[in-house]
Parts: C-alpha cells; structure tokens; sequence
C-alpha cells in the first residue's frame, strides 16, 4: 500500500514539473507587443483582409441589389457579382417579409425566383472588365 501511494505521488510530481517546463518555455516566447488585427486572423477573414489589401475592393459583396425597373424579365436578368463559381443569394420575401436563399451557379443559366418574379443570374466582373479593357 505505501508502494502504491509513493508511486502516486511521484507521477504526480513528474507531471507537474513536465508542466513547469512547458508554461517557462511558453513565458520566453512571449514578446511585448500585441498582434494587430490582421496578424491574428485565420480562415475566410484573412483572406478577405489579403484581398482587400492587394487588390483594394472588397472579397465578398454583401451589397444589397435592388433592380431598376424593367430588371429581372428573361430577356433581362438581375445580374449578380461573384468571382466565385457559386453564390448563395437571400431576399426577403415583399408578401411575408421572410427571408428566403437560393444558390446561383456560373453556368450561364437562369434562376427564377417564383415570390418575387424574376430571374436571375450569376457573373464574374473581372471577365467583363478584361473583355472590355
């Protein structure tokens, strides 16, 4: 029994001063400055803030559209920005005022949206700017 309690203990001795040793390695690495913003950021953020820096417009729209009239008809679709090859579009639908997704692809195809009565369709900006340009 004595055996058993001295090899309690020493187990937790070991697995304190293993402790020890990897909070002091974390105190040396720290530095007196604070990260900024950008520095700090992981996943889809940082890529928004890379973006915006090198291109200077921002990555993902999130600008309402509101057609002009006589938008939205089959000869003449709501157009919707994206340099991606999908997008998922809300609206709120005018009867309800639910807000109701759909997801538009880059196929050249239309979508038309039954509450609202238009169609729509997804584009890349930058194909058309390097079109006209």
């Amino acid at each position: 029994m004595l055996s058993a309690f001295t090899a309690r203990t020493a187990s937790r001795v070991a697995s304190r001063s293993a402790f020890s040793a990897r909070l002091s390695g974390l105190r040396s690495m720290a530095t007196d400055t604070i990260p900024s913003d950008k520095e700090q950021q992981v996943g889809p953020r940082k890529e928004e803030m890379e973006y915006v820096e090198k291109y200077g417009e921002d990555y993902f729209n999130r600008d309402s559209i509101m057609p002009d009239e006589g938008m939205g008809t089959l000869a003449n679709p709501v157009m919707i920005p994206s340099s991606e090859a999908s997008r998922v579009i809300g609206f709120e639908c005018p009867t309800t005022h639910a807000t109701f997704y759909f997801s538009l692809e880059k196929n050249g195809m239309l979508h038309y949206v039954k509450q609202l009565g238009l169609f729509f369709m997804l584009f890349d900006p930058k194909e058309i700017s390097e079109q006209t340009a």
